[in-house]
């Protein structure tokens, strides 16, 4: 291990959309980090990152990057070895609906969703309380967790006088699930659920803090191409926006959140120490008002040119509902303001502009 004297963070997800930019803005802030991937492949793709070179190339220093293969997150001690010498986590990696193969068009909610949710969570905090140098674990979780799904599907609404809280919590839910989406938001519910349970049993000598982002969008650090750009939560915009596709979700709540925002979340809670004391479990939402009803509009104001000439079209449209949720107390602890949906969607399109 190295002997730098920078604290050295655990980091989950790192290939993804938000743990890219997560794993950007601890480096920034000087933090070595340890990222897990599932293969040795994933690994070798994700050092090959043309944003993450500058960090790579130090002549006679310690890395700042390390790579540990961690092939199944949900296994027995899985984090344990990869654990050691660390300060901090932030465990971002999660199943994903597009992520999950349904054979014979059956879903298997608790082998594919709740079960890998609950354990992967329980094995990193567990991981955490065998070492001595753990001060603070990060966990990503979702605005799901506070949601009833009958919102996400646009059966019942929740009155604004009552907004959703960092305190708001749903009940434990029991498949079968009607798709995939029910079944991820059911298994953030089961892994925030599972988290705050083990902080109350254990009261461990570390803290834990649960970032809870809405729908995550803006520019990727992580994509080289417009492909990838695709293969991003970016792509409800880029397909029902851009292309003119007909989205899957039928109404989309109206809450997002930039991908800069929460990775700043992320790094800047394990730079405030006084956020929430050992042994206790703290949850912040990430999230702004935004409705997809008004992004068509943003395109044609910031991107006048481009349309006209063709490089950039809006030829679909996506509808969403309000969902009143106060993010109030996350900009009083961290200090700042949400990124608005302009501009999330300004940065978004320059990228795919840039990237065409």
């Amino acid at each position: 291990m190295s002997t730098s004297n920078t604290k050295l963070v655990l980091l989950t997800g790192g290939t993804g959309f938000i743990g890219f930019q997560t794993l950007l803005d601890a480096l920034r802030a000087g933090f070595r980090v340890r990222c897990t991937v599932r293969s040795e492949a994933k690994g070798e793709a994700l050092l090959s990152k043309p944003a993450l070179q500058p960090f790579l190339q130090a002549d006679n220093q310690a890395p700042s990057v390390e790579i540990v293969v961690v092939p199944d997150q949900a296994a027995r001690k899985a984090f344990h070895e990869a654990i050691k010498g660390t300060s901090y986590v932030i465990h971002i990696a999660s199943p994903l609906p597009s992520a999950v193969t349904q054979a014979n068009g059956h879903l298997d909610a608790e082998a594919n969703f709740l079960a890998p949710a609950r354990r992967t969570a329980v094995e990193m905090l567990e991981a955490a309380a065998t070492t001595t140098s753990v001060e603070r674990v990060v966990m990503t979780s979702s605005v799901a967790a506070f949601v009833s799904p009958k919102i996400f599907m646009g059966l019942m609404r929740q009155d604004s006088q009552h907004p959703f809280t960092p305190t708001s919590r749903m009940p434990l839910m029991t498949p079968p699930f009607p798709h995939s989406g029910v079944a991820y938001v059911a298994s953030k519910v089961e892994s925030l659920a599972a988290t705050e349970a083990w902080v109350k049993e254990t009261k461990p000598r570390f803290s834990v803090i649960n970032i809870h982002p809405s729908w995550v969008m803006g520019r990727a650090e992580c994509a080289e191409d417009v492909g990838s750009l695709f293969n991003t939560t970016n792509r409800l915009v880029l397909n029902t926006i851009v292309k003119g596709q007909k989205s899957q979700y039928p109404v989309m709540m109206g809450a997002v959140v930039d991908v800069h925002d929460v990775a700043r979340m992320q790094v800047q809670s394990l730079q405030k120490a006084d956020i929430v004391q050992p042994g206790n479990c703290r949850s912040f939402i990430a999230s702004t008002p935004g409705i997809y009803e008004d992004i068509p509009g943003i395109i044609r104001k910031s991107f006048a040119e481009q349309c006209q000439d063709g490089r950039v079209t809006i030829l679909g449209q996506q509808a969403s509902f309000p969902l009143p949720i106060d993010s109030s107390s996350t900009e009083i602890t961290f200090g700042w303001k949400f990124k608005t949906l302009e501009e999330m969607i300004n940065d978004l399109i320059s990228q795919y502009i840039e990237l065409q």
